[in-house]
């Protein structure tokens, strides 16, 4: 056997690695794997998953994923991230909460109150206080990602 086609043996079982059960390199690829799935049944279409920028460090992933809408149209990526307990992994998308709708409801509010139009007020302030209710699942989820996401 010469040199070059010993060197190509070992690399090529060093690839492999990932493949052979008990291995580092194949629980950290099924751990990926894993996370993807949970992911992926978040979705709308979870056979229409696509994923990018997957890390996994110990129990906890993050990643983005795509899938397609109920139009059948891909939505775009969005960030998820994943733990896992007792070998289960549970996935968390991204809310996706509109910051600036947000906004708008809060000026709206204001400028109805300024005006002394009570029910326009009340329909004003009423979706303002809603979208409160609903950014608390965006706050949670920043937080997660920036704790365990970011810089990876």
């Amino acid at each position: 056997m010469t040199r070059r086609s010993s060197i190509v043996l070992v690399m090529s079982a060093l690839l492999a690695c990932d493949e052979i059960p008990g291995t580092e390199a194949y629980k950290h690829k099924t751990s990926i794997e894993a996370a993807q799935v949970s992911a992926a049944y978040k979705l709308i279409d979870p056979s229409s998953a696509q994923f990018r920028n997957v890390t996994v460090t110990n129990d906890f992933a993050c990643g983005e994923v795509n899938g397609r809408n109920r139009m059948g149209a891909y939505a775009g990526f969005l960030r998820f991230t994943a733990t896992r307990e007792k070998e289960k992994w549970t996935a968390e998308l991204d809310p996706q909460f509109d910051e600036e709708r947000f906004k708008q409801a809060r000026r709206d509010c204001q400028i109805a109150g300024s005006t002394h139009n009570a029910a326009l007020a009340q329909l004003s302030c009423r979706e303002a206080m809603e979208m409160t209710v609903e950014q608390m699942p965006q706050f949670a989820f920043d937080q997660r990602w920036d704790m365990l996401c970011k810089g990876k």
